[in-house]
């Protein structure tokens, strides 16, 4: 190789790795852009679901509520993925018997009234509540309860 080819080539591996830098830096400041103030996770967590009321039907019992619009400090909720519906029979601790997506992250108009029916309502006295969960993990307090009982329904 001649020393001018050397030479060339030099200049031409320094211009190619100062625009290979150069556009690396730039993509980098552009897309650590804040959009908004950070917020603490405690304030984006949702509220809880509203006017849960459950019905039974025999071995089954409709869950009726709805959805959150507000995340705990008053910004507008964006990001609803599901619920979890919790049930209670008697003195037992809660358990989680569904996970019922909310399918909102990609409405125009979001869905405000969600059910669930469930299949397998042990008998006697059963409590439910809902508890609300956004894409990033964070989960609302459980909504008021709903209350069931073999004879009828109460809220």
């Amino acid at each position: 190789m001649t020393r001018d080819g050397f030479v060339l080539g030099a200049r031409f591996r320094a211009l190619a790795l100062g625009l290979m830098l150069g556009g690396s830096l730039l993509s980098t400041a552009a897309g650590c852009g804040i959009r908004t103030p950070p917020r603490p996770p405690e304030d984006t967590m949702p509220h809880a679901a509203t006017d849960l009321g459950a019905k039974r039907d025999g071995t089954t019992v409709r869950l009726d509520w709805e959805r959150p619009d507000k995340s705990m400090d008053g910004q507008r909720l964006a990001d609803l993925t599901g619920f979890l519906i919790e049930r209670r029979a008697g003195t037992d601790a809660f358990t989680i018997i569904a996970d019922v997506p909310a399918d909102t992250l990609h409405r125009l108009r979001k869905v405000k009234h969600y059910s669930y029916v469930d299949e397998a309502a042990p008998p006697g006295a059963v409590e439910y509540r809902v508890v609300c969960y956004a894409s990033d993990g964070q989960r609302s307090p459980p909504s008021a309860s709903a209350f069931t009982e073999t004879g009828g329904a109460t809220e």
